[in-house]
């Protein structure tokens, strides 16, 4: 199966947005193979939320870091939020609320699989999760 829309975990963007982390790399390498084999990349609103925050962070200056968002986030589709996704959020069996609101963002955007560096958080996920080693094994060969 080709996954022709990938949904990316908030972990894989902060961890692209960081250069000292440690998956950094690895989900630089994901997001440029996903964007050379043109599969469409989703992420949440909060996604989009948590690493502008982490820019805000970065550059200490809120004119730069819009500017870095807004060049990042024009290869990303989002997803969309509603009441409805957080009441399924409280009702789930997931133990971490963000995971559930990224989970039912990614049912919402109909993705064929979540790339995320946490797999074991998504335990209760009817759709394939992986870890971006993982996708990039078996998808960049």
């Amino acid at each position: 199966m080709k996954s022709r829309v990938v949904f990316l975990d908030a972990n894989i963007l902060i961890d692209f947005l960081q250069a000292n982390s440690h998956g950094h790399e690895l989900s630089t390498n994901l997001i440029n193979f996903l964007l050379n084999s043109k599969r469409k990349m989703v992420v949440s609103p909060a996604t989009f939320a948590i690493s502008c925050y982490f820019l805000n962070k970065a550059y200490n200056d809120s004119k730069t870091a819009k500017k870095i968002a807004q060049e990042i986030f024009s290869h990303f589709t989002f997803s969309e939020h509603t009441k409805a996704d957080v009441a399924k959020c409280l009702k789930s069996d997931f133990i971490d609320l963000e995971d559930a609101l990224q989970y039912f963002s990614a049912l919402q955007s109909n993705a064929d699989i979540i790339v995320t560096q946490n797999v074991h958080d998504y335990f209760p996920s009817k759709i394939p999760v992986m870890h971006p080693f993982e996708f990039l094994s078996i998808y960049n060969s």
